[in-house]
């Protein structure tokens, strides 16, 4: 691919300060002592319930934290965060028109594919590097654990570019932004099994049902945060009642859109989709849990299952990760 692909539903938030990284350990889902100036992670905001306000990718930086989220969520998260910041040494900032979000895909199969880059990007995932135009995240690499990501016959590296405008003119790149070319980086995501929160989903599910718990997206080891209780509950003393599953339609669905059963009753939500392929949070009956159980001891991985679109078409949907 000889260009980036402009990704505009992403805006950014920083938290800068002295107390930035002290004050947000306890109103976000993952790790922060874990980041450094190579080191990104995956994590949540979620409120007294549990529910994920927002999710995001996250850097340290310079001068504080750096997040990249949906647009539409960056105002609701700083006026969600300001009563609690008050008494800290730090402050929010919405970036989203200073920073801007690109993706870089590549085949690896493909010999030419290094000679087609743009951006060049650290080999592992969750790697990130400081560059001239910005920080550059693999957010895909074929060096990824396949233990946390839907096995794929296809060997991608994709990564983001988080291009400061202030030091990096947007012209100073071949950008695409055809609405083709995002529709590959959203089939893309959905393929890895990532589903980011947006604002028709946002307070509505709780970081595991989006399997936040197998992507190293939550901390269990860390100490409280907003919603922890909650979370660790659901970890340790009963079972996910909603998962992440995957599936496809004749036609791209709307995030939202409600997923039936046979009797017409409400077991899903599309929480991302492209042209060819969506990411469902799905209800897990008790059979259900026992028939996964039951096929992976005989080495079937995993088992499908037929919902219902509003319009009546069917969709056949399977569970992501065990």
């Amino acid at each position: 691919m000889n260009h980036v692909i402009h990704l505009p539903e992403y805006g950014f938030l920083s938290i800068s300060g002295k107390d930035a990284t002290k004050f947000f350990q306890g109103y976000t889902t993952c790790e922060l002592n874990d980041l450094n100036s190579t080191q990104s992670a995956i994590g949540a905001t979620c409120n007294l319930k549990g529910r994920m306000l927002a999710s995001y990718r996250i850097i340290s930086i310079d001068d504080g934290l750096l997040m990249r989220m949906d647009r539409c969520l960056v105002e609701p998260m700083i006026e969600f965060l300001k009563k609690y910041i008050v008494f800290s040494k730090a402050s929010l900032h919405d970036l989203s028109d200073s920073y801007r979000c690109y993706g870089q895909i590549t085949d690896t199969n493909d010999s030419a594919g290094s000679t087609n880059t743009i951006i060049s990007c650290p080999p592992d995932k969750d790697h990130w590097l400081q560059t001239t135009l910005g920080p550059v995240i693999c957010v895909e690499s074929e060096n990824s654990d396949t233990k946390s990501a839907p096995a794929t016959d296809t060997k991608t590296q994709r990564c983001e570019l988080w291009l400061d405008g202030s030091s990096a003119p947007e012209q100073s790149l071949p950008v695409s932004d055809s609405d083709a070319d995002a529709d590959l980086w959203h089939q893309a995501e959905i393929a890895q099994g990532l589903a980011w929160v947006t604002t028709e989903t946002s307070e509505e599910f709780i970081p595991q049902m989006f399997d936040y718990d197998k992507v190293g997206a939550i901390s269990f080891e860390k100490g409280c945060y907003l919603g922890q209780e909650i979370v660790a509950r659901m970890q340790y003393r009963g079972a996910v009642k909603r998962r992440l599953y995957t599936g496809s339609a004749t036609s791209q669905q709307a995030t939202g859109t409600t997923l039936l059963d046979a009797k017409g009753r409400n077991t899903g939500m599309i929480v991302a989709s492209s042209s060819t392929n969506f990411l469902a949070v799905v209800q897990v009956h008790a059979t259900d849990q026992a028939e996964n159980e039951e096929q992976q001891d005989e080495g079937h991985w995993p088992i499908e299952r037929n919902l219902l679109l509003a319009n009546g078409e069917s969709v056949e949907v399977r569970q992501l990760r065990q």
